[in-house]
This record gives structure tokens, sequence and C-alpha cells, in this order.
């Protein structure tokens, strides 16, 4: 059995992807189960009734199929291992969703955890169905997160399974001090951007400023 961390990461289900896109068809069937796990398919037991309720429909069509016995009774014990496996609360991961794959001729039995699943159902195929899973990663993508204050900022990569963050990019404070908006910084009691001239005009009381532009006004009149 393998199973995926409760919280798995990106990498691990591309991992598990890539292993189950990797099955070819032969002499055994591959069950394919993707089951919501929403907090009303909890109610009472709600989910293991759907399962258990997809699992007699697969046994039903499996009647009608012209297979080997061998084949049958492969997909028969599959079958019994999920629905006992999902018996077990201890079992189901605390995500929205959860897909498993199964076959006991391989040696398969795979459970992944998921953010959501669209619907639940169960299929016996050549192969895994694994469009569910590549949707699900294609349609979020990667997001990159940026959370930033005056101290500092951190960087996180976040995807349908897990946020990480990206130490590499982490970013301290070039400047300590109170963030003031539109306000500019001073440097060393002068205003950034402004020339020593008139920043101290700048600095002057209002009364100040305006006798010296009286002045100024006064002795161009009086050389005239």
């Amino acid at each position: 059995m393998t199973a995926l961390p409760l919280a798995p990461s990106a990498n691990a289900v591309r991992d598990a992807m890539q292993r189950l896109g990797a099955i070819q068809p032969g002499p055994y069937r591959v069950v394919s189960c993707y089951l919501k796990l929403e907090p009303r398919d909890k109610t009472r037991g709600k989910y293991l009734i759907k399962m258990k309720n997809r699992i007699r429909e697969a046994v039903a069509a499996l009647e009608r199929q012209s297979l080997e016995r061998a084949v049958r009774d492969q997909v028969g014990a599959d079958l019994e291992r999920i629905r006992r496996h999902f018996e077990e609360p201890g079992e189901l991961p605390r995500t929205r969703g959860v897909a498993l794959f199964a076959c006991r001729t391989i040696g398969l039995f795979d459970v992944i955890p998921l953010p959501h699943v669209y619907r639940s159902r169960l299929a016996v195929e050549p192969v895994p169905l694994v469009r569910e899973l590549v949707a699900l990663e294609q349609e979020f993508g990667t997001i990159l997160v940026a959370a930033c204050d005056r101290t500092g900022a951190r960087f996180f990569e976040v995807t349908a399974f897990d946020v990480a963050e990206l130490p590499g990019l982490r970013a301290e404070a070039t400047r300590p001090g109170k963030f003031h908006g539109q306000r500019q910084a001073k440097r060393g009691g002068v205003l950034a951007g402004v020339s020593s001239s008139r920043a101290s005009a700048w600095t002057q009381p209002p009364s100040c400023r305006t006798s010296t532009r009286t002045s100024t006004t006064c002795c161009s009149a009086s050389s005239s």
C-alpha cells in the first residue's frame, strides 16, 4: 500500500500521477475510486453508503463482462479491500476528498488525499483513471504569494495540495523605522530628495517663510 501524507505536497502527487500513468493494460483490471469527504458527506457515514452502493454496482457490472476467472477474482478482492479501508474512520484523510487506486495483481493500492473531488465515483478499467488528478493541478496551478510588512517580506508557493515557504527569496528590511505611507523618509534630519536650502525653508515656521518672500519682493521693486 502506498499512502501519501494527510497533506501531500504537489511533488508527491505528481510522482503518484507519473507512477499511475506508467501502468500499461495487462491481464488485470485497475479499480479507480474518487470519493468526496466534505462535512455533509461525513455526516452519519453518508460517504460509506455511497461507496458501498458503487461497489455493488461495480460487482453487478463485472458479472456482465466476459472476463477470465482470475481477473474477476482479482477485481472482487480489490473492491472488498477498498470497502474495508473506508470502513475504518482512522484511514480517512482530513481533506475534502480522496482518490484510491487498487490492483492486487501488480501490487497497487495508492491512497491520495485531495483538496476537492468533483463527483464520487468508482470505475474498473484496464488502466488507472488519473484525468481528475491532472485537471485538479492544472486548474489551480501554482501561485506565488508575498507577505510583506515594514520588517521584511516572505514568499510562499501555493498549489492545490500544499503551501510551502521559499526561504531562498526571503527579504529583510533595508531601513529600520516606522512606515508613514506617502510621507517621505528623513535622512539625517533632511527630507529625502530635497536640497538643504529647500529643507531649511520647509522647516521654518509659516510666519518666517512669509516674511522672507515679502522682503525679496520689496528688494526687486526698489531696484527697478
